[in-house]
């Protein structure tokens, strides 16, 4: 059964307070509503939009293809072993990190 409390999380938390979050982060962080990434000057609230933009469409172009993968090949538990590592491996260095005062 498709669990829909869980999607209801998840929708509030990228859609409501998480953008309010990043807004107030890079603002206190560069001092303005512009972010510099790759040589160029972004509008904060831009910038989160395009990489959502940009994770969704990874998804929507890696989800059937790795999903097939896993299907056929039926070692769908190593796959998430894999990507729950993966996943751990590269936030770890987040947990260092000191995040601005925001009062």
């Amino acid at each position: 059964m498709y669990d829909w409390a869980n999607s209801v999380y998840n929708l509030v938390i990228t859609t409501t307070f998480f953008p309010i979050y990043f807004a107030g982060i890079t603002k206190s962080a560069y001092g303005e509503y512009s972010v510099p990434l790759l040589g160029r000057t972004f509008k904060n609230t831009a910038l989160y939009d395009y990489a959502l933009a940009t994770a969704y469409l990874a998804i929507a172009i890696l989800l059937p293809i790795l999903s097939s993968i896993a299907d056929s090949r039926g070692n769908k538990k190593k796959f998430m072993q894999f990507f729950v590592t993966w996943e751990q491996f590269h936030a770890w260095p987040s947990f260092g990190l000191k995040a601005p005062n925001l009062m």
